[in-house]
């Protein structure tokens, strides 16, 4: 509350002179109040005399009596403390006061910077546009030199030749149709009739010169088919000489071997049949000893036995007669062995 109506008083000096007189009214009972200490004083000057102010020290026990103070000592007492706020007040009013100040300064040289910073970007933002256009300049000016100095000598020097084309056409056409002209002037129809006669002849030369030169290319066409036919018949005749030779050795080898095992066969075959008979002969033999032995057996026995004479006869007669028999055998089976091998 002090600091309030301190405030207010302070509010009251830099507001108009008729709220004065009420600020140091409120001020004197707010030091009063301060310097009644534990006594509940009512004191006041003005219209709000008759405010009840709160203790400001400890509470007196119940049944103390109340202290007043002397008037006048409570007035110096107010005075003095109230100096002192206001002293302390403005103070602090002057400290707000530089910060409010310090504060507009800073804003203000925010603002200068800001100010300053726009300035020196439209400065860049000019500068830039300066040379942007400085250069487009530049560029123009060189563009202009360089299509003056290179460009367009040679764009003049090609229109120059496509004129002078142009006229040489031009002329020739002209030329052509005055000979012409002349030509139509000075040649009759006999000159006109004796130049395609000579044409004619002409055509008909070349015509002849490319006849000949085809059948003679021609010619030589037949020429190399005939070379190339007999050199295809040449390489036939070899290809086939050489199959032949290649045949006739393979032959010859095959008829070799035939010989060779057909002479290897027959002399199997002799031997085989040298075989049969040594194994035949063998046969004949062997049976003619066993007849032999037989015989001289039923001799023995019969002279044991004492057989006549004519018995001993017969038995000779049946010993030469199964002899011959086996020889005859024999040679049957020859006969018929040969005519087996001839048939």
């Amino acid at each position: 509350d002090t600091q309030a109506n301190a405030q207010a008083l302070v509010g009251g000096d830099s507001g108009s002179a008729g709220e004065q007189p009420t600020a140091a009214a409120g001020a004197q009972g707010v030091r009063m109040a301060a310097l009644a200490g534990p006594c509940e004083i009512e004191v006041g000057c003005g219209p709000s005399s008759s405010s009840s102010l709160p203790r400001s020290g400890p509470s007196p026990p119940a049944g103390w009596p109340r202290c007043p103070r002397p008037p006048h000592r409570l007035a110096e007492l107010g005075a003095v403390r109230v100096s002192e706020e206001l002293e302390i007040v403005r103070g602090r009013l002057d400290q707000v006061q530089q910060c409010h100040a310090n504060h507009a300064a800073l804003r203000a040289e925010e603002e200068r910077r800001r100010l300053a910073a726009l300035t020196r970007a439209e400065e860049r933002q000019r500068r830039r546009q300066m040379q942007e256009q400085a250069i487009t300049r530049l560029q123009a000016q060189w563009r202009r030199l360089h299509v003056f100095k290179a460009v367009l000598p040679s764009v003049m020097d090609r229109r120059s030749r496509e004129l002078l084309e142009k006229g040489k056409v031009d002329l020739a056409d002209s030329l052509r149709t005055l000979q012409r002209t002349l030509h139509g002037l000075v040649y009759l129809e006999d000159h006109r009739n004796a130049a395609a006669t000579r044409i004619q002849a002409w055509w008909r030369g070349v015509l002849g010169i490319r006849v000949v030169g085809v059948l003679f290319i021609r010619h030589k066409i037949v020429e190399v088919q005939m070379l190339m036919e007999r050199a295809a018949t040449l390489i036939q005749a070899r290809v086939r000489g050489c199959f032949a030779r290649v045949f006739t050795l393979k032959l010859r080898v095959s008829v070799a071997e035939r010989a060779v095992q057909k002479k290897e066969q027959g002399q199997l075959h002799r031997q085989r049949e040298a075989l049969r008979i040594q194994a035949w002969m063998r046969g004949v033999f062997a049976r003619a000893d066993g007849d032999k032995r037989r015989l001289t057996l039923a001799k023995e026995l019969l002279m044991k036995d004492g057989v006549s004479g004519a018995g001993m006869g017969a038995l000779s007669s049946l010993g030469a007669g199964s002899l011959d028999g086996g020889l005859s055998e024999h040679d049957r089976a020859r006969h018929g062995s040969g005519g087996g091998r001839r048939g």
